[in-house]
């Protein structure tokens, strides 16, 4: 079992690290969805992040992330170095 499982598609991301899971979803985009033009590792603004305890809020409705700033400043971190990993084995792997 992975200790820890992210995503990025379309400027939408999310870590799930337990019982925690932070989102930052890509609300700017204009629909009809094209190619985000936002680089996966720009800067992490703490704000952009929801942050649920999925034990006690499986459907994530309650964000927690004013009350653990510093949960949700770690897993931001955690997400770009998780991203810039994959990027360098993509990039590996292509030549």
């Amino acid at each position: 079992m992975h200790e820890e499982l992210w995503f990025y598609h379309e400027g939408n991301r999310a870590l799930r690290q337990g019982d925690w899971k932070i989102i930052h979803s890509n609300v700017k985009r204009p629909f009809p969805w094209g190619t985000s033009t936002e680089a996966a590792t720009e800067s992490i603004n703490v704000e952009n992040w929801s942050l649920y305890h999925l034990t006690n809020d499986r459907a994530e409705q309650n964000d927690l992330a004013k009350l653990h700033p510093e949960r949700v400043r770690a897993m931001a971190a955690q997400w770009a170095q998780l991203v810039e990993r994959f990027n360098q084995d993509a990039n590996h792997g292509a030549r």
